[in-house]
């Protein structure tokens, strides 16, 4: 997009685009850690319990509402005769470090360790409409979603294979065989 818009065009699209997904990441509880380029990284349950698994579940609805956003902001672009945007997202669910980062001249509050690293490759993975969760996050939500399990992958900074899950969507009621009858 940079290489063949101005970058005036760039920024107020990104704008556009991000006041979309932050209003979602919001909305479902979430802290934005920061923006490089057109990626957002927040964050969810900075203080809650290894035992409460909502962040999880919140971050997994907000992904979910922000693919649905993308759409409808994506058919708004096309309209306008514009390219669309493409979002991969990536989570994971760990212990890290939280706090300032930086020299006397300048601070920045961030997240650094190795479920952040694992977070953002597991992001990588992740094309343009897919949601990929690691196994830590898909043991605290795997009751109320449905989810694809994919193959070992192999990432940066991880000498085993790691398993990712491809989110579909939430199990918002119980089906039975009647649901399938026609």
């Amino acid at each position: 997009m940079s290489s063949l818009l101005q970058p005036e065009v760039v920024v107020a699209k990104i704008n556009r685009y991000f006041n979309i997904m932050i209003d979602i990441i919001f909305r479902y509880n979430g802290t934005i850690n920061k923006f490089w380029g057109d990626a957002i990284m927040a964050l969810w349950g900075l203080m809650s319990s290894e035992e409460d698994h909502t962040p999880q579940m919140s971050s997994v609805e907000a992904s979910l509402d922000m693919h649905n956003a993308l759409f409808d902001f994506n058919y708004a672009l096309i309209e306008e005769g514009q390219k669309p945007i493409q979002m991969g997202i990536g989570l994971n669910t760990g212990r890290f470090l939280a706090g300032n980062v930086g020299s006397e001249q300048q601070m920045e509050y961030t997240v650094i360790g190795d479920n952040v690293n694992l977070a953002s490759r597991i992001e990588s993975l992740a094309a343009r409409g897919q949601i990929y969760i690691s196994e830590s996050t898909f043991e605290r939500v795997k009751e109320r979603i449905y989810a694809i399990k994919m193959n070992p992958t192999h990432v940066k900074g991880k000498e085993e294979a790691i398993q990712v899950y491809s989110v579909r969507g939430l199990r918002d009621r119980e089906f039975s065989e009647k649901d399938y009858d026609r």
